[in-house]
């Protein structure tokens, strides 16, 4: 029996090592480029190039297999799944590269950390804030990845509808997004089978956290004076999803 057991093991190695080999070189061929679609909205050069490095994609493709494997599984019958680049754009108020905000940076960078000193932090948090505020109701509405929401017209107009009425709330407030809003809308959608946080934290029977996106933006419109119908329904309809009970669908 040991002997059997040993045999059928001696095969099985080199079985999985072919067939990781096989899934890497189909990745390669997917179209795109890999640090691109992991910046988020605003496709920094500064963050893909981190990405790039992170992941080792400037390497030869021997090497990167042997990342990718050693990320993949790291020891027998363990799996590692690494999150999002820990991207972590710091910034002044007023713009400035203040000696605290330099000092912050240093720190985080020293730790592993991608965290560069902005000019206009604002213009991020808004982007961020707006990209949350527009694509996770949608989702969780839908139960839809984002490539399938980016298949319906329907919910397209209504994201541009939602980022119509934040972005005239951000300029209310003097805030100007660096990225136009059809670009973020296509890049949003590229991500084909990216699933938006709260859809992930509704499929996996956790409470939405809605009250302090919904007060944001109610806050923050009432202070502008600027309506927001579009929004303010989809923010009701989710309110009332987070009451029902999660699905798994």
């Amino acid at each position: 029996m040991l002997r059997f057991l040993a045999h059928r093991l001696a095969l099985a190695v080199p079985t999985l090592v072919i067939a990781s080999m096989i899934i890497f070189a189909l990745q390669q061929l997917l179209p795109g480029d890999v640090a691109t679609a992991l910046t988020g909205e605003e496709r920094d050069p500064e963050v893909i190039a981190f990405i790039r490095e992170k992941y080792h994609l400037d390497q030869p493709l021997p090497v990167r297999y042997a990342y990718w494997a050693g990320g993949v599984v790291p020891a027998p019958g363990v799996a590692k799944l690494e999150n999002e680049v820990c991207y972590l754009p710091l910034g002044e108020p007023d713009g400035s590269a203040s000696g605290r905000v330099t000092r912050l940076s240093a720190a985080m960078t020293e730790a592993g950390l991608k965290a560069p000193v902005k000019s206009d932090i604002r213009a991020e948090i808004w982007t961020k804030m707006i990209n949350s505020l527009t694509w996770n109701p949608i989702a969780v509405l839908t139960l839809a990845n984002n490539g399938d929401i980016g298949k319906s017209a329907g919910a397209i107009e209504i994201a541009r509808r939602m980022m119509v009425e934040a972005e005239a709330v951000a300029a209310t407030f003097g805030a100007t997004l660096a990225t136009p809003m059809e670009k973020r809308i296509e890049f949003t959608v590229g991500l084909t089978d990216h699933k938006m946080s709260m859809l992930t934290d509704l499929q996996a029977g956790k409470p939405l956290e809605v009250a302090a996106l919904a007060d944001s933006i109610a806050d923050l419109s009432e202070l502008a004076k600027v309506p927001t119908p579009t929004i303010d329904m989809m923010l009701a309809l989710l309110k009332l999803r987070a009451t029902s009970s999660p699905s798994t669908a």
